[in-house]
């Protein structure tokens, strides 16, 4: 993985068309369960975890 995509989060949802786009990201991905709360406590965690330049 190139240093630019290191700073590139791809998110897609669970059982989504986007899960299968995601997964096959060459970018650091995160698939979200789906649930408006849980999505935004998950991301908020990995945005404090590591500073993405893209989400």
């Amino acid at each position: 993985m190139n240093e630019i995509m290191k700073n590139v989060l791809a998110t897609g949802f669970h059982d989504t068309s986007s899960e299968i786009l995601v997964k096959k990201a060459v970018c650091k991905s995160l698939v979200l369960p789906n649930d408006k709360i849980l999505d935004s406590q998950i991301l908020l965690a990995e945005a404090d975890r590591h500073s993405y330049k893209y989400i």
